[in-house]
């Protein structure tokens, strides 16, 4: 490209050139500007630049236009016309720009994977009905306080359909002065108890009441003391007789009632463990109809 006579003006900022003439506007480009180019015309040049970046050229030329005579001089009529100038990228724009952070996280698929679940995990379905209405050699299993009290909630179901059952539950506490957290308790058929169902008590909170444990304490000692009762099941049945072992399995909502802890923490807690060792395999939830 060649360089235009500017006349009565000192030499041209660096890297001004022209791009494409006529009488009627000029296109200019000027390199030195983060390598842009500037227009001056008023209108959309045959260069294909638009209007937007006159002030741009105003600030970068009338400085130079000051410095000799006060009205802008055409560009020699010599200069010949030139084809649009094809931009160059700068060494900054070339360099690979850092990927930005989507607002919409989304997976990546080159981090390690997250280890599986155990493949057998103890399996948690849900019904409706009575707990209570169960075949012979059904343990049934709710949460209890370590104080040796069925007083309310399901508890005191329980202690209506099993009253020997909660005698023996009493007395286990009595035992071991209160210090039953993360343990459990599995109570075989009582002599005076027709059903011929297994009680199973998991102790997950020290009181109840307003001296309860904080919804995080009962939680974290419910899966130890499940783990305790599947424990205490396996060992029953290696030595009971086949028609006195444990069959099905029953649970109620536990920790939900007076303990006051959502359900679906306590289910996940559930779901979590892990009973490839154990007998049993599945709990099934049995819950009033509502």
């Amino acid at each position: 490209m060649q360089k235009p006579q500017w006349k009565g003006n000192p030499e041209p900022p660096p890297k001004l050139y022209v791009a494409w003439q006529s009488s009627a506007v000029t296109c200019l480009v000027v390199g030195g500007v983060e390598g842009g180019r500037i227009c001056q015309s008023s209108m959309r040049c045959r260069a294909g630049h638009g209007r937007g970046r006159i002030a741009l050229w105003s600030q970068s030329m009338d400085a130079w236009l000051s410095q000799g005579r006060t009205k802008k001089r055409k560009v020699d009529d010599t200069v010949q016309q030139h084809e649009p100038v094809k931009r160059t990228k700068s060494e900054n724009e070339t360099k690979p720009r850092p990927q930005q952070k989507s607002a919409i996280s989304r997976p990546d698929s080159t981090k390690t994977a997250q280890p599986d679940k155990p493949d057998h995990v103890l399996v948690v379905t849900e019904e409706e009905g009575d707990i209570f209405d169960a075949p012979p050699n059904t343990l049934i299993i709710h949460a209890c306080n370590c104080d040796g009290s069925w007083g309310g909630g399901i508890a005191l179901a329980f202690k209506k359909h099993y009253p020997d059952a909660y005698g023996k539950y009493a007395a286990h506490c009595k035992r071991s002065g209160g210090d039953l957290v993360n343990t459990a308790y599995l109570i075989p058929p009582q002599a005076g108890d027709d059903s011929k169902h297994f009680v199973g008590c998991l102790f997950t909170s020290r009181h109840y009441g307003r001296r309860k444990d904080s919804p995080t304490k009962i939680l974290a000692a419910t899966k130890p003391a499940m783990l305790d009762l599947l424990k205490q099941v396996k060992e029953f049945n290696a030595k009971a007789d086949e028609g006195d072992r444990v069959n099905e399995v029953r649970i109620c909502k536990i920790n939900s009632g007076l303990f006051k802890v959502p359900w679906a923490k306590t289910r996940t807690v559930l779901e979590g463990i892990d009973v490839s060792a154990e007998d049993v395999k599945e709990l099934k939830v049995v819950s009033p109809e509502e």
